[in-house]
């Protein structure tokens, strides 16, 4: 086939993948085409990075090796049924919509091996956790294909179980507006208490990356690493236990199954 892998709907994710697979030279930027509804933004981010682009779906899936469905999950049904009568059962079907499971694409590919991948908003950047799951279709060359085209665009690529998927996005995708929202709370306590925003952000984000770098780095589990610099008597130990009396560890909890929860009414949604 002429192209390594066409990615519909070059959106703000698949967009972000593209672009990754063209910097880390993963594909050559002529052996990927792209698609997207609009074709004015369409052409200009093709031109960009250099890819082919198509305003047809069917002539991109019909002529790539894989298939990258990066549309709305709101979309996803319309997409895939306009695809699958040209696809043959040796090409790859990859997916990154939310909420859509592996038995949602095998009733469009049931003979197709399907890999499902759930990035982070951090793709761009290369870091973060990605998460894929794969049908019973999958062979270990696919498995290691998975491994080498994906492993460069994140720091930590983890095979996950089809049904803990919707969890997986919750711990390594959507946790991280849960970590903005703390650090934007302790960054406006600065700037209430004198410090301008600059110094603000930047203490408290670098505050943020050395305790996840050094609990990277250690066994201790995160409630011996409270205790340890929440001593008694101390200042620390003020903070945590309001935070303790006010079920600040059950509001996060309960924030996480909210998403969580969205994800699943998302799959029954459009799994119909």
């Amino acid at each position: 086939m002429k192209y390594e892998i066409a990615i519909i709907g070059v959106g703000e994710m698949g967009s972000w993948i593209a672009e990754q697979l063209v910097k880390k030279g993963i594909f050559g930027g002529k052996r990927i085409i792209v698609t997207r509804r609009n074709n004015g933004k369409l052409v200009d981010f093709a031109e960009k990075i250099g890819v082919d682009y198509s305003i047809s779906n069917i002539e991109a899936a019909k002529n790539s090796k894989r298939i990258l469905l990066a549309v709305r999950p709101q979309q996803m049904k319309e997409v895939v049924s306009e695809i699958a009568p040209y696809v043959a059962k040796s090409q790859i079907i990859f997916s990154v919509a939310v909420g859509l499971g592996i038995d949602f694409y095998e009733k469009f590919f049931p003979e197709n091996q399907v890999v499902r991948l759930m990035p982070n908003p951090f793709i761009a950047s290369n870091l973060g956790t990605m998460g894929y799951s794969v049908n019973g279709n999958i062979d270990n060359d696919t498995i290691a294909e998975i491994n080498n085209i994906l492993s460069p665009l994140c720091e930590s690529l983890v095979k996950i179980d089809d049904d803990k998927m919707h969890l997986f996005s919750t711990m390594a995708s959507c946790s991280s507006a849960i970590f903005w929202q703390m650090f934007d709370s302790i960054i406006e306590k600065a700037k209430e208490d004198g410090f301008d925003e600059k110094t603000a952000r930047e203490i408290t984000l670098i505050s943020a990356l050395a305790s996840a770098k050094h609990s990277l780095k250690t066994d201790e589990s995160m409630i011996d690493m409270i205790n340890s610099a929440a001593t008694p008597g101390g200042m620390t130990i003020e903070g945590v236990n309001y935070l303790r009396q006010n079920n600040f560890s059950e509001n996060v909890k309960e924030a996480l199954q909210k998403i969580s929860d969205r994800s699943m009414e998302i799959n029954r949604q459009f799994n119909k």
